[in-house]
């Protein structure tokens, strides 16, 4: 693909719950957009994207993900965007759909932009699920023995990508404010607000390839942080190939899975990503591997 876009590594969201842990999705090394709403991949195009992950494969109340997004042009600096997720882990099923804003800076050599969401989540927790891994609930939620506890929320965030030559960085807050409605429209507040941050350094290599390296942070002091770094490939910006390494440094420093990401563009508007994640150690006594398929599809003005 003549545009395919260049490696990018944000964190998508985790939920770091008692015996279930969401890890976040590789493929959104190739759609940022999906965790900071600054972020961008093509900048005149409308982009569909679809994405499958599945994880601890053959373990009853595994994690699972769908996404579906889009993002389309309104002008030469703004672009819309609006994705729907769809999670389960053990006991925990949500629906969530956002729309975010990103407006375009330019400054001199350097592209800045700045993003706002907005987005919606429907969620449940069944207690009559049979599951080996059973997840506890949040702290401040109520623990029903044997029931069901559905909750909506209303969150809103913000980011922000500078991109100038070979460098690039981002910052997102994307849930900055997590206004929940529990169990019989009792009114709570969250105060978890994690942040994510990246550096990435895109090397020419001659010919048109590159290397990327990309360090990112995930760190929420309420739940879970994460220190990844990620060394990939560009071939001719028809092919992506690298390789992620994922630790945990909520308590101490400890390494947790190796990510192998692939993404070809089999046509100039049509690229399909691959990823397969090795563990590296257990956690709460379940082997995090994972498997992705994420899709991309650009539609251009004639």
């Amino acid at each position: 693909m003549k545009n395919l876009s260049i490696i990018i590594l944000l964190i998508i969201s985790c939920q770091c719950l008692s015996g279930q842990l969401e890890l976040p999705y590789t493929s959104s090394i190739v759609h940022g957009n999906f965790v900071n709403p600054a972020h961008i991949d093509q900048e005149d195009v409308t982009q569909f994207v679809f994405l499958n992950r599945e994880q601890w494969n053959g373990a009853i109340g595994a994690p699972s993900s769908q996404v579906v997004g889009a993002l389309v042009p309104l002008d030469d600096n703004s672009k819309i965007g609006a994705n729907i997720f769809r999670n389960t882990s053990g006991v925990s099923s949500r629906f969530t759909f956002d729309v975010n804003y990103s407006y375009l800076l330019k400054i001199e050599e350097a592209k800045i932009r700045f993003g706002i969401l907005a987005s919606f989540q429907q969620g449940k927790k069944d207690f009559t699920k049979p599951n080996v891994l059973l997840s506890d609930p949040l702290s401040d939620d109520p623990v029903i023995s044997d029931g069901v506890y559905n909750y909506s929320s209303f969150n809103t965030g913000i980011g922000m990508h500078y991109q100038n030559g070979i460098f690039d960085f981002g910052i997102s807050l994307p849930r900055l404010l997590a206004n929940r409605i529990g169990l019989f429209g009792s009114e709570k507040v969250s105060n978890n607000t994690p942040l994510f941050t990246y550096v990435n350094v895109a090397a020419p290599l001659g010919g048109g390839s590159k290397l990327n390296n990309r360090l990112n942070l995930q760190f929420d002091s309420g739940q879970y942080s994460l220190l990844q770094y990620f060394i990939g490939y560009n071939y001719k910006s028809q092919m992506d190939a690298g390789v992620q390494l994922n630790s945990q440094i909520t308590n101490g420093f400890g390494l947790q899975s190796l990510d192998f990401l692939v993404v070809i563009a089999i046509h100039k508007d049509f690229s399909l990503g691959l990823s397969y994640g090795v563990p590296l150690s257990t956690i709460n006594q379940v082997t995090p591997g994972s498997f992705e398929v994420f899709i991309s599809y650009l539609l251009r003005k004639e």
